[in-house]
This record gives structure tokens, sequence and C-alpha cells, in this order.
């Protein structure tokens, strides 16, 4: 997707999508700020993927890149533990990975990282506007740090963890970097187990 289409997808969801603003909230404080759960990206096969791609399923969130050496690959490999701990329900859940290193994170690099963990870790990556945009929504710190060979040696600071979205793409809960599978599989069944109402029938 070039990037005139991606600035046109995003004036039609700003003007028609449900209110989808996609500017950074500048004057919130990082202790008043609400996490706003909207994002624009695209999935390694360069399909457009929003949080209303997933209504009706909850997604659990993380933010990484692939050059990361120890943060990311623990993340990664607990969220294909948590879907293993849910079983039967584990397709309730679309579990995501953002990536915050645009710059060298394409979809072929990003879709060869996450080969090695669970195959149902979705990956998602675009233009360095649209990935801060998310990144800044969800609260998410990232601070490029420059390595020793300069250029495109540096690392990316970054802030850890999972955020848990509703079936209607509402932000439930953060879970932070730590937690075991298990633990973070308890907390999902708090939502998924809650029996959903039945649809009224047809007039």
């Amino acid at each position: 997707m070039n990037r005139f289409t991606w600035a046109l997808v995003a004036v039609v969801l700003a003007l028609g999508g449900g209110g989808i603003a996609w500017s950074a909230r500048a004057e919130e404080s990082a202790e008043t700020a609400v996490i706003n759960t909207r994002y624009l990206l695209s999935d390694t096969a360069g399909r457009v993927v929003m949080t209303d791609t997933f209504a009706g399923r909850f997604q659990l969130l993380t933010f990484g890149y692939t050059s990361c050496e120890e943060i990311c690959p623990v993340t990664l490999t607990t969220l294909g533990l948590v879907l293993s701990e849910l079983g039967d329900r584990a397709p309730e859940l679309q579990a995501i990975f953002i990536s915050v290193d645009p710059a060298r994170d394409s979809t072929v690099a990003l879709r060869a990282y996450l080969s090695h963990f669970d195959g149902r870790i979705l990956g998602l990556t675009g233009p360095p506007e649209f990935v801060h945009s998310a990144a800044e929504h969800f609260r998410v710190i990232v601070k490029q740090v420059a390595g020793t060979g300069g250029g495109a040696d540096y690392a990316v600071n970054h802030t850890a963890g999972m955020y848990l979205l509703g079936r209607d793409g509402e932000f439930l809960m953060r879970l932070p970097f730590g937690l075991s599978a298990a633990e973070i599989a308890t907390q999902l069944r708090r939502f998924i187990d809650v029996p959903q109402p039945a649809l009224a029938p047809a007039s």
C-alpha cells in the first residue's frame, strides 16, 4: 500500500469511521491520558488492519521490534503459551505484535521473525507516522538509542507488557511484563467466559 492510499484511508476513517481521531493528545499527561485503542496499520500480507477488524473478538496486543534481544522474544513466547492455555477458547482472541521500528521491520522481516513463534500471532506495521500514532494512543513510550556503529545500528527502548481489548475494541486492562502465561490466561478468562447476550429474533 503506497503512502497516498494510507493517507486516503486515514481521511476516510477520520471523517466517517466512527469518529476515529489520529492526532496525539499532547496536552494530556501520562498520568491522566486515557488509552485510545484506535490504530490503522497493515499486516505482513499488506492488508489494512484496524481495531474494528476484529469486532466480536478480544485482542491482546504488544509492541516491540524484531531486533529486540530479550524482552520481545520472551513476550512473544509467552503470548504463544497464552493461546495454548486458552485451548478451544483461543479463536476468540487475536494476538497482535505491533512493530515500533518501521524503518527496519519490513513486512518480510516481520513475517520471518514471527515465524519463530506461534503462527496465530499477527504482525502489524505501517508508515512511521501511523506506527507512532498507535504507540501514542496506547501510551507506549518509544525511544531510539544510537549504537556504537551509527546508522542502522540502534536499539529501540519501548514500554513492555500487553494490552487487552474487548469484543467492541474497548480497553480492558494492561498486563505488565513478567506475568506467566497461566496468570495471563486466568485474567483473560475473566472476560472471555462471560456469557454473551442472545441475539434478538429477526422481526
